[in-house]
């Protein structure tokens, strides 16, 4: 039930559990054996912490479900992840970006992200037909965890939207498309456009889409929106 990409990731990181250990099973190591795994990571300090996380989690997959190893998967330490305050710019950045933002499409993603707190990915796969005008809803059924869920779709995004679609004219299915027919707009393009905009609009704070994303939602706690409503329109599953 997992997601494909989720999969792919679980795949590559017990494969690289398999070339460390060489010509031992994995059914033959002892929690020690693992752990000693893990501390050798850190000590190398060539891996992040979030990548040390994933790996864990494709571990804990493969004991508890593949080999039917719940007691041993519950045995494998999970890396405590680093609190960091989310970058989140202010109104006049982001109205600065915007600004900045030469390219129909480019703009048109940016606003999206911002207007309807979308993650990167979400709206790069945001497909025409999941734009719901008469209920000014998005429809996002590409959500982190493999769940769906609807977004605003606030009359401002939905006009830029519309401009965007009169000057470029995407083909179905995806309104972001890419460079192959049928495609969405790739990750490193937009990650590319967005610090080219951020240049141009003279924000030397190191920003991302997705602070896009963080700053939509601290607006909202500031304009006084209920914690709960936002947690919904963000898709979290806790506050």
């Amino acid at each position: 039930g997992l997601r494909r990409q989720t999969i792919r990731l679980y795949t590559e990181n017990v494969r690289q559990v398999e070339r460390y250990f060489g010509e031992r099973s994995l059914t033959t190591l002892s929690v020690e054996d693992v752990r000693g795994y893990f501390l050798h990571l850190e000590s190398e300090g060539r891996l992040a912490v979030s990548t040390r996380r994933i790996r864990v989690s494709a571990l804990r997959f493969l004991y508890r479900e593949t080999l039917g190893r719940p007691e041993f998967a519950a045995q494998i330490p999970l890396p405590r992840r680093p609190r960091k305050n989310p970058v989140v710019m202010s109104r006049e950045e982001v109205t600065a970006l915007f600004e900045a933002t030469r390219s129909p499409k480019y703009r048109a993603l940016f606003m999206t992200l911002y207007g309807a707190g979308l993650r990167t990915t979400e709206a790069r796969k945001l497909k025409i037909a999941h734009l719901r005008s008469d209920r000014m809803l998005l429809y996002v059924d590409e959500a982190k965890g493999g769940g769906d869920r609807n977004a605003i779709l606030s009359p401002r995004l939905l006009e830029e939207l519309r401009s965007y679609w009169r000057a470029c004219r995407p083909k179905p299915p995806y309104l972001f498309n890419g460079k192959e027919p049928g495609s969405c707009l790739g990750r490193g393009s937009v990650y590319v456009g967005f610090r080219k905009a951020a240049k141009d609009a003279g924000i030397e704070r190191r920003v991302s889409p997705h602070s896009l994303r963080h700053s939509f939602a601290t607006h909202l706690l500031e304009d006084g929106s209920d914690l709960r409503v936002i947690q919904a329109l963000l898709g979290h599953r806790t506050v």
